[in-house]
């Protein structure tokens, strides 16, 4: 079998490193906004990430391994199977529509080619992002999805002339390429979104994927209150994580706060240290007030 058929499934450390590179790619600016704070807590809540696991790679980007350098090695695992890296390569593509800054397009940039992707293949996954792009917009101002059949159809047709299997960009589950409202609209985004990967359902990440877009999901809430159950659980389900995102942002500044004896050796690690305390702390007063 080969691996472009072959099933892939994340252990704990991959679905921490897959994470993590979505992580340092947001913060390698070294300045730790409030608003990056608050996405990278958001979506440590909504996967369910523990204390041990949080602090391990809020550490590891402090210590600027895998945000520190743009060089660093993505698992080659990663590399070697064509969902986990198509998969991956979808994520950052749309992380980088949305930088605003250098040091995380470089980054995203140094990712990506790690994952060898043809030209052909990173014109279909960025195909697939502005799709994304577009849901994004119309959820985030509170309107209904409308699928449009036709675009779909073409997207995935490319998809398999280049060797990019569908499995691999999570559409199966989209009936018809044809759903209405927000329900659809989630699903639809969780299902371009390379997140599905981690064992999310489809509405899962596409909540997930609003996070890492940064789109305020107030409005959309809004427009669901009139929706069925299972839209009213589902973003009940994402208010829900930011508190338990405040939560933890209040237990772990606890241990971010206090220093290591050897940054002494390395000026730049405390700097970071302090840049992201300093996030930390206005995310969680932010977090506070809404």
């Amino acid at each position: 079998m080969s691996s472009q058929d072959a099933s892939f499934s994340l252990s704990a450390a991959d679905t921490q490193s897959y994470i993590l590179t979505l992580l340092s790619a947001i913060a390698a600016d070294g300045i730790f906004s409030a608003d990056e704070i608050i996405r990278i807590y958001s979506l440590f809540a909504l996967l369910g990430i523990q204390s041990s696991a949080r602090l391990e790679m809020i550490e590891d980007l402090i210590r600027g391994r895998q945000g520190g350098t743009p060089g660093e090695r993505i698992p080659e695992g990663f590399v070697q199977n064509e969902q986990a890296r198509t998969s991956l390569a979808k994520d950052l593509m749309f992380l980088e529509s949305k930088a605003t800054d250098n040091h995380t397009l470089n980054q995203i940039r140094a990712y990506l080619q790690q994952l060898s992707l043809t030209p052909e293949q990173a014109n279909v996954i960025r195909g697939f992002v502005v799709v994304e792009n577009q849901i994004l917009e119309q959820l985030g101002a509170g309107k209904e999805w409308q699928a449009d059949a036709e675009s779909w159809k073409e997207l995935t047709s490319r998809a398999a002339a280049v060797g990019i299997p569908l499995v691999a960009l999570n559409m199966a589950g989209i009936a018809g390429f044809s759903a209405v409202g927000i329900t659809s609209g989630l699903a639809a985004l969780g299902s371009l979104s390379g997140l599905a990967i981690l064992g999310l359902n489809p509405m899962t990440a596409g909540i997930g994927a609003l996070i890492l877009g940064g789109v305020a999901v107030k409005k959309i809430a809004d427009f669901a209150l009139s929706g069925d159950n299972s839209e009213q659980s589902q973003l009940r389900a994402f208010q829900q994580s930011r508190l338990v995102a405040k939560d933890a942002l209040a237990a772990d500044l606890l241990h971010v706060r206090r220093g290591r004896k050897r940054e002494l050796l390395f000026f730049w690690r405390g700097r970071r240290r302090r840049a992201l305390v300093s996030g930390m702390d206005s995310a969680h007063a932010a977090l506070s007030l809404r």
